[in-house]
């Protein structure tokens, strides 16, 4: 992670010196980052520099080969963390949800009224609870590969796929966007 502070720059390495993947922040000033088989966060020191603080550790061992971390969405729940295989969902209370939709996640999305959408080979899903449902009435996207997910106006999703085009969810149907 690269930090600039008008003058210079400093360099901050992940615990077990990977590629760092994705980076997001949250209200209270923590940076997360995520890499090879790491992920954790950033806190200032008194010194004016960042020191590292691993979570790895807290998964449960038999998913710690995950692989890389492509996207983390801070929330006032907790912090999801989007790897190739599994979503992990690290709560206030310390605790890890592990998600695994046996198959390989696309892309996800955590949208601004805290729904958590997922895009894999077999379809978008939204997650409630610690479960993963099918978006209904998306029959349109059945041979596309979703490759983005971004939140629309009214809550509404645009969905982009690989050669099929641009859609709109609007939480009932899908539409192609034009």
């Amino acid at each position: 992670v690269l930090e600039f502070d008008g003058a210079s720059w400093r360099l901050y390495g992940i615990g077990n010196s990977t590629v760092v993947r994705s980076v997001a922040h949250d209200k209270q000033g923590r940076i997360y980052a995520g890499g090879t088989n790491d992920f954790g966060f950033f806190t200032y020191n008194r010194y004016g520099g960042m020191d590292y603080h691993g979570l790895t550790d807290s998964i449960p061992e038999n998913y710690r080969q995950f692989g890389e971390v492509w996207q983390i969405f801070p929330a006032e729940q907790g912090v999801y963390v989007q790897t190739r295989n599994y979503l992990f969902i690290f709560t206030k209370d310390g605790n890890v949800q592990v998600i695994d939709p046996a198959d390989i996640i696309k892309t996800s999305l955590l949208t601004d009224n805290g729904e958590f959408y997922m895009a894999t080979s077999r379809g978008v899903f939204v997650l409630t609870g610690n479960r993963l449902h099918p978006l209904r009435g998306i029959d349109l996207l059945k041979d596309a590969t979703v490759c983005a997910l971004t939140q629309w106006k009214d809550h509404a999703l645009l969905i982009a796929t690989d050669f099929a085009g641009l859609f709109i969810y609007d939480g009932n149907q899908i539409r192609p966007f034009h």
